[in-house]
């Protein structure tokens, strides 16, 4: 004969899952801990088919609890209702059923059909507030007992848990507390090196605040100007430059690291070598090169201008591109070393994130992300070092031939004063050349319009806008006195000429007029064409050959006189139809 299959729970549970779930474990897990065995379908996969795993379940249990949510028997009017057909399974079998009431459910007025006894069971109400009471007064309801031997099961299980707890409770704490000291060193450091790169990037505001005066001046002094006015300048401009360096002298490099703090780093994944190179010597050498770099403003400004050159401006913004990328090294330096600490220190790190304007937003960084983007900053660091090593190379060559030419010449003299004689020589003759070039220009009644156009190109060529100015008016008087109307022209002209427009793009040509007069499609008189197909183009002759390059269509550049007195920049495509302009060359060119 079989023997009777052995109980495996003594209390079923039924539940909706939305509104009863959390009732339903909280009942569940108690129960459990008073000795019952207690099934939850939501905990205990079902196989098989829904019925025959339920039936079998509730058949087992003495009891049957069934957590009533708010509307949860709106849905047992349809036969198929799972809760449904688990509570009609327990009344068709005479379960001991105990209804839980959550709060705010209420009894419906018409039951759904077949449960109408369920609404008169012995029931209770839930209450969080009063939890052990109420399971106190289910277990009354209860016609299971909870076994002796799972109680004391589970009081071992929680015995050995508790020894377990204890016996490693020396090891965790030691582990806490190294790791909360770890925590406070490294939000100390990060902390500090996070006020050094605020200070860092202050001084990148500095640098781009030198370089803007230093632009501005540069253009100041390559231009004639009122000498006085430019000596002026250049004084406060290498005060400014004094006080740049002044302020360096203030920098706080003070290294945090004790004893303590190494010992805590030094047991910890964070790389202490970096950490010290960080105070030692990376934090140093940024200003180092911000001060090299206003040392050399200070130098080009004591120079005199004729000893500048093209490479002058391009040497200082080669200086500048170093200083920025120096301090971006350090930036993807700290994040890297910021993925290796606590996250706590994340938050002291962003305390001070949102100061350093100069470098990108980065959120959360990781250590191979700021690794790559530190090396490629330094690649670039690398490569503008390269490029301003051969201007100096450059520089220094033409500083050796001069010095063999002066060896040459048995000068004994010391060199400073030998470029200062030389530089008079230059100076005298430049003068003489200028002032026999204006004699030569100056208009005579015998010259016709277009030698009078021809002697102020030359002037201009030669930089003297005053004076090409005044032959431009001569111009203007000669080509009114036949009736022409010139001005539509030689407006433009001479504010090309008064904004320094010419050394900007090499020269270019005024359109004048059209042939026999007839209207173009795009072109006005008084449009300056600067270039053809993005190249530059300073004379007609260019011009001719940068269309014959790139085709009759390619795009012309001009810059066309607006109503409010300054130049816009026009993009021109010509037409085949188009008549032919009129041009005249601002700049003499070499075979005039």
């Amino acid at each position: 004969m079989a023997s009777k299959k052995q109980s495996q729970y003594d209390i079923f549970i039924s539940y909706r899952h939305d509104g009863g779930f959390e009732t339903a474990k909280m009942v569940q897990e108690k129960l459990k801990s008073l000795g019952y065995r207690v099934f939850l379908d939501f905990e205990e996969l079902r196989t098989g088919k829904f019925n025959e795993k339920l039936y079998e379940v509730i058949m087992e249990c003495k009891d049957f609890v069934v957590i009533m949510s708010p509307g949860g028997l709106d849905r047992c009017q349809y036969p198929d209702d799972w809760l449904r057909l688990e509570v009609m399974h327990a009344l068709e079998n005479k379960r001991n059923i105990i209804p839980i009431m959550l709060r705010n459910f209420t009894w419906p007025d018409t039951m759904p059909s077949g449960m109408e006894e369920l609404k008169f069971m012995n029931g209770l109400s839930a209450s969080d507030e009063f939890f052990d009471a109420y399971i106190k007064r289910l277990v009354s309801y209860m016609k299971s007992s909870p076994s002796i031997l799972r109680k004391f099961k589970r009081l071992w299980v929680i015995l050995v848990v508790f020894v377990t707890v204890i016996t490693s409770f020396v090891f965790f704490y030691s582990r806490y507390e190294s790791q909360r000291q770890l925590e406070q060193v490294s939000n100390a450091v990060i902390g500090d090196m996070g006020l050094k790169m605020a200070r860092l990037n202050a001084e990148l505001d500095g640098v781009t605040e030198a370089s803007k005066k230093w632009a501005a001046f540069y253009h100041l002094m390559i231009m004639p100007g009122d000498e006085t006015y430019k000596s002026q300048e250049k004084l406060s401009f290498i005060q400014y430059i004094t006080y740049r360096e002044e302020q360096l002298q203030h920098v706080d490099y003070r290294s945090p690291l004790t004893d303590h703090y190494l010992k805590v780093l030094s047991g910890s994944k964070i790389p202490l070598e970096d950490v010290q190179a960080f105070y030692s010597t990376a934090n140093h050498l940024f200003f180092e090169e911000v001060a090299g770099y206003y040392s050399s403003l200070k130098s080009f400004a004591n120079m005199p201008v004729q000893g500048w050159s093209a490479q002058t401006i391009e040497m200082m913004f080669l200086r500048e591109r170093m200083v920025a990328l120096n301090g971006e090294v350090l930036y993807y330096n700290i994040l890297e070393l910021l993925s290796d600490m606590p996250e706590a220190s994340r938050q002291v790190y962003n305390r001070f994130s949102s100061q350093l304007t100069h470098f990108p937003s980065t959120p959360k960084m990781g250590k191979e992300e700021a690794r790559s983007a530190a090396e490629k900053s330094m690649n670039m660091y690398q490569q503008a070092l390269n490029e301003y090593a051969a201007l100096t190379g450059q520089a220094n060559k033409e500083v050796k031939e001069l010095e063999k030419d002066v060896e040459s010449l048995a000068l004994k003299k010391q060199k400073v004063d030998v470029l200062k004689e030389e530089l008079a020589t230059v100076d005298l003759r430049l003068s003489q050349s200028k002032a026999n070039l204006l004699k030569k220009c100056q208009p005579v009644p015998d010259d016709d319009e277009w030698m009078i156009w021809g002697k102020m190109s030359r002037l201009l060529s030669a930089k003297m806008n005053k004076h090409a100015l005044e032959v431009l008016t001569a111009f203007e008087k000669k080509m009114k006195s036949k009736g022409e109307n010139v001005y539509v022209y030689t407006k433009a002209v001479k504010l090309f000429i008064d904004k320094n427009l010419w050394h900007d793009y090499d020269g270019g040509m005024v359109a004048i007029g059209f042939e026999n007069d007839q209207p173009h499609s795009c072109m006005k008189p008084g449009d300056i064409v600067v270039k053809v197909n993005g190249k530059t183009c300073n004379n007609l002759k260019s011009m001719n050959a940068l269309r014959k390059e790139f085709g009759k269509n390619a795009p012309v550049t001009v810059l066309r006189l607006t109503s409010s007195g300054s130049f816009e920049t026009v993009i021109l495509t010509f037409h085949e139809n188009d008549p032919r302009a009129a041009y005249l060359d601002l700049l003499a060119s070499d075979d005039n």
